[in-house]
């Protein structure tokens, strides 16, 4: 069964606050652990599997989502730092 936006949206928004501070905690810039979020939670909206889980296990998912987020952008700001 496909999950309605509102309710996608509504599932999110639960750990939209922890997603940024683990990214942020990480990257310790407003503004790319902003993206690091966005990218994380829009990589976890389009997960069916992920709304299958118990809330434990989703907090696990966003802390790794909010990590490889983080840390692709990270890598991506030494790249242009090197150049």
């Amino acid at each position: 069964m496909r999950m309605k936006l509102e309710q996608i949206a509504a599932g999110l928004k639960e750990y939209e606050l922890f997603c940024y501070r683990t990214a942020y905690y990480l990257l310790e810039q407003e503004h790319a652990a902003t993206i690091a979020a966005q990218e994380a939670l829009a990589e976890l909206g389009g997960n069916r599997i992920f709304f299958e889980q118990q809330p434990r296990e989703r907090k696990a998912w966003v802390r790794k989502a909010a990590l490889k987020h983080a840390l692709k952008i990270y890598a991506e700001s030494l790249a242009e730092r090197r150049i």
